[in-house]
């Protein structure tokens, strides 16, 4: 296949620290999506515990954060890591629970490599790409600066075409600290970006919690641990160079934080934008491209390039009806005690939650050619923006259908 794109899942080793080979991809892979929360069955748990990182077989970059359910002051936690490809958090002390780099791609799958672990049998998900057409895969860290204005990103090796950003609140590597959250951010023109971005304040009561997205910018930041969901910063995309990429900083970053990047060469990618419906039933989107894949992330809130109260997180990732699987989260503002809670499915690409109680989610139903159709089989009134990144390879040039020539 030109353009290989796998979704599977796992259970973390149980036995203690060392190499884990995970199976079932296929192929050899090129690059790593990995996420997932602390829970070691499918379902609704207490607390809020996310991790999202990305690797190409010698770089890891990882974002994680822990928010405590069910206390009257606040207890909140977050975590960069410029070597581990996963990393889970201890809600209650930001402690590391486990963390793990990647030893090797193989042609399977993959093997991580964990330096700290503990016997919880937790899910987790990824996403692995790979293939003919993907030919340079980079991951590096940039400083994104106080200034507004462009700022050019070189030492890629290449010029990209798809590139996806990520951080999460605070300028400390490999230390937990108090407060903050996780930002992911993709582009791949100057059309066609999405970024979200959400916190939860540490020590305060009663909660304090926000969430932040956008279409039509590739870097959107709060400002972590600071109270009222500030602002770090806002870019938005400029262009891919011969060695790297173009950002344009509109607004004066809070801190001269690091910004992480997975750059991709070959290969065709779609970012946009859904919404979800207020009915069950099936949702086509159509594409630019023939996907093999796709992800889906959202903060749970309805259109708007403004703030809203809630710490909310969805993203999954599919590339069939049977290869699919999604984290949800939520973190409630404005209560006391706290009221966090965490969700990890394997038989759906897209879950929205509140306060453990699924408000809408849908299944992948198939990949076409130029399209994806998801199954909403619980849907609600609100109509919920959704971000989504394809990957695949060209759609057929006239005179083709499905691989066949066509003659008249």
């Amino acid at each position: 296949m030109a353009y290989s794109f796998a979704k599977g899942s796992f259970a973390k080793k149980t036995d203690g620290t060392g190499l884990q080979a995970v199976t079932g991809a296929g192929f050899t892979p090129k690059a790593l999506i990995l996420f997932a929360t602390y829970q070691s069955a499918e379902g609704f748990g207490a607390h809020y515990v996310a991790s999202i990182g990305f690797c190409n077989g010698t770089v890891n970059r990882c974002q994680a954060c822990a928010y405590e359910d069910n206390v009257v002051t606040s207890n909140t936690w977050n975590r960069r890591s410029n070597t581990k490809v996963i990393v889970l958090l201890n809600e209650n002390t930001g402690a590391l629970r486990a963390q793990a780099d990647i030893d090797s791609l193989d042609s399977d799958g993959f093997t991580l490599d964990w330096t700290t672990n503990d016997a919880v049998a937790v899910i987790i998900h990824y996403v692995a790409l790979g293939g003919d057409d993907l030919t340079n895969v980079n991951i590096g860290t940039f400083q994104i600066g106080t200034d507004t204005g462009n700022l050019a990103v070189t030492g890629v090796g290449f010029q990209p075409d798809f590139v996806m950003f990520m951080g999460s609140q605070g300028t400390n590597i490999d230390i937990s600290d108090a407060g903050g959250g996780i930002q992911v951010g993709f582009a791949i023109s100057t059309s066609k970006r999405g970024a979200f971005s959400h916190d939860s304040v540490d020590a305060v009561n009663p909660s304090d919690t926000n969430r932040w997205q956008m279409t039509n910018r590739c870097i959107i930041k709060l400002r972590g641990n600071f109270g009222g969901g500030q602002q770090s910063g806002i870019a938005d995309f400029v262009s891919f160079d011969s060695d790297g990429f173009t950002i344009n900083r509109l607004t004066g970053w809070g801190f001269d934080g690091a910004i992480w990047y997975m750059a991709l060469a070959g290969g065709e990618y779609d970012v946009g934008s859904l919404t979800q419906p207020t009915s069950t039933g099936n949702q086509t989107t159509t594409l630019a491209i023939r996907p093999r894949g796709v992800l889906l992330m959202s903060v749970q809130a309805v259109a708007s390039a403004s703030l809203a109260a809630n710490n909310k997180l969805s993203f999954g990732g599919g590339s069939s009806g049977t290869s699919r699987g999604c984290i949800a989260a939520g973190d409630d503002a404005a209560v006391s005690p706290t009221q966090a809670d965490m969700d990890t499915e394997t038989d759906r690409i897209i879950v929205m939650n509140s306060q453990q109680v699924v408000d809408a989610d849908a299944d992948l139903d198939s990949l076409g050619a130029g399209s994806f159709t998801l199954n909403w089989t619980t849907a609600d009134a609100t109509e919920r923006e959704v971000i989504f990144v394809a990957f695949g390879e060209p759609l057929q040039p006239a005179g083709f259908l499905d691989g066949l020539v066509v003659l008249s």
